[in-house]
């Protein structure tokens, strides 16, 4: 009896052992299911959290760019404008004096009209050249400076225009600055006779076209040349 008591009373706490530990077993799994879900869904905000955080930088990028590329219009606008009230003041300033230079003005101001900026700087240059061209390619003055070693003197100075610069500035009727612009714009005009479809860089529009401008205002408005004998 006492024997099967004992029995009975070892199964009984075997069976309540077992069941403790499968309880705590039970237990266990639960909180590392309930662990794993809790880092998916942790892991599943972060994500979410980064593409948001990916989305809003996409939109203040765009809307970054939308802000400058509408302050780049109003400035293009502000500087077209400029340049086309530039061309029309030299127009009128031109149009008694120089009425041939006072039309193609004109026509420049046309081109800039409809945003051929680089057809106009051609047309500018030209200009130049033609005005540079007749003040001093038949002035003794410029003669007697290029046979007294005047165009040797000019280093790195190529073609008639620029030998012509080198003796305004020797005359002090424009400065070493101004020829140095006046070179990267004729520049333009150079490429233009050797390269098909040779496009001017935005950027450098304005500026060469208003360098062209005043050059030309420039030269219109030089008093004649006189004989210079003590150059």
């Amino acid at each position: 009896m006492e024997r099967t008591t004992k029995i009975v009373v070892t199964a009984a706490a075997a069976f309540v052992a077992v069941s403790i530990l499968l309880y705590l077993l039970g237990q266990e799994e639960k909180r590392q299911g309930e662990r794993r879900r809790a880092s998916e869904l942790k892991a599943k905000t972060k994500r979410l959290e980064q593409e948001q955080e990916k989305a809003l930088q996409v939109e203040r990028r765009r809307a970054d760019e939308l802000e400058a590329k509408a302050r780049r219009l109003e400035l293009d606008s502000s500087v077209t404008a400029q340049i086309k009230r530039s061309l029309t003041e030299l127009e009128a300033e031109l149009y008694s004096s120089r009425p041939e230079v006072s039309e193609e003005v004109r026509r420049i101001a046309q081109l800039v009209d409809i945003g051929q900026g680089a057809n106009a700087i051609r047309c500018i240059v030209k200009i130049m050249d033609n005005l540079i061209t007749e003040r001093y390619a038949h002035d003794l003055g410029y003669k007697e400076w290029s046979q007294r070693g005047g165009k040797d003197k000019a280093k790195g100075v190529e073609g008639a225009c620029f030998y012509m610069l080198e003796y305004a500035v020797s005359l002090g009727e424009i400065n070493r600055e101004e020829v140095c612009f006046f070179r990267g714009i004729k520049e333009i005009r150079h490429k233009d006779s050797h390269e098909l479809a040779v496009e001017v860089e935005a950027y450098l529009e304005a500026p060469a076209l208003m360098i062209g401008i005043g050059g030309i205002l420039n030269f219109a408005k030089l008093p004649p040349l006189t004989e210079r004998k003590n150059l």
